[in-house]
């Protein structure tokens, strides 16, 4: 079994629906604090099956627990995953 098909068992159980582009989609949600040359906040990032992602690019609009955001980057791994990094409207 591939990483990705490994990903697709893992948000069947632990992953939430997002609507991405339209479409909806089951992935990792994560708003985990950062802080870098000392500003603080939150980082905002899904990620899913490469496969299951309509065609996003940057400014996709993606819905998540009835909140908005954009996405300001796009980043597939090469393995079938594809981490979108978020930035809340």
């Amino acid at each position: 079994m591939d990483f990705a098909a490994d990903l697709n068992l893992f948000v069947a159980d632990f992953g939430i629906n997002a609507v991405v582009g339209g479409v909806s989609v089951r992935g990792i949600f994560d708003n985990a604090f950062v802080e870098q040359l000392g500003v603080e906040g939150l980082r905002p990032t899904f990620t899913a099956p490469t496969a299951s992602l309509p065609a996003v690019s940057h400014g996709t609009v993606v819905t998540i627990n009835a909140v908005s955001y954009r996405s300001i980057g796009v980043q597939p791994d090469g393995t079938g995953v594809t981490l979108l990094i978020l930035e809340r409207t």
